[in-house]
This record gives C-alpha cells, sequence and structure tokens, in this order.
C-alpha cells in the first residue's frame, strides 16, 4: 500500500524509470543509424530528439508512454531537406516497426537563430506495461 494506506486506498504503482523507457527507443533508432538523443540541447542535425512521454494510467494494468520524437533535417535547400525527411521517417519507420502515428510539420530553429530546419514531429503510444 502507499504512503496514505487508509480505508479505500488503493495500492501504490511500481516505479516508472522514465530513462530506461526512452533509452529503450533510443536504442532502436541508434541500431538503425539514426543519431537520436534525450536532450535537445544536444540535437544533431540530421537527427532526433526524444522528448520524455507523457504518462498515462492503465488502472490495473501499468501506464501508457506516450512518445514523441522530433526528427531535423540538415540545413540545405528545401528540395534536398524534405528528401532528407523522407529517409528520415521511412528509416523510423522502419525501426519502430511502423508505431508513429502521426505525423506533423514543423520547423526548428538553428543554435544560431539564423535559419529555420525542415522537422517533423511524430507520436506515438507505447501501451505495453511499464513497470
Amino acid at each position: 500500500m502507499g504512503k496514505f494506506a487508509g480505508p479505500g486506498a488503493v495500492a501504490a504503482a511500481p516505479p516508472v524509470d522514465l530513462l530506461q523507457v526512452m533509452q529503450a527507443v533510443q536504442d532502436r533508432l541508434s541500431a538503425a543509424g539514426i543519431r537520436c538523443v534525450l536532450d535537445s540541447r544536444d540535437l544533431p542535425i540530421p537527427g532526433a530528439y526524444l522528448a520524455p512521454p507523457v504518462l498515462h494510467a492503465r488502472f490495473g494494468k501499468g501506464l501508457a508512454a506516450d512518445h514523441r520524437l522530433v526528427l531535423v533535417a540538415s540545413n540545405t535547400d528545401r528540395e534536398r531537406a524534405l528528401t532528407e525527411m523522407s529517409d528520415l521517417i521511412a528509416a523510423v519507420q522502419a525501426a519502430l516497426d511502423w508505431a508513429p502515428v502521426t505525423f506533423t510539420p514543423t520547423e526548428v530553429e538553428t543554435a544560431d537563430q539564423t535559419a529555420f530546419l525542415v522537422a517533423y514531429e511524430l507520436t506515438w503510444t507505447d501501451r505495453k506495461e511499464l513497470t
């Protein structure tokens, strides 16, 4: 039981290791040759940034994780950047067994704030028990 056990108290859920959940995704991407970081300050270009997941309680079944992966293409002309992005998306889909279900176009500003890079935000939910 949790710290505040009493009448009607619910057993505390086991702790979730967020880093372990994120590293599992990062490892799959890295194995496929996709440069992926967990810290946006270290974003490789081209490459990916995996944000911490949104967690959802699945009463009695652990947690589900909503993942968000931001892919960024090189600072080249738009046609080449879009081609590079298409290749990145295909590689991510293959590495993650087609898990991403939402692909939202966006832009990421360069560190020196002189340009905006072609980017896509991919999202999906991992409904496996995260315990």
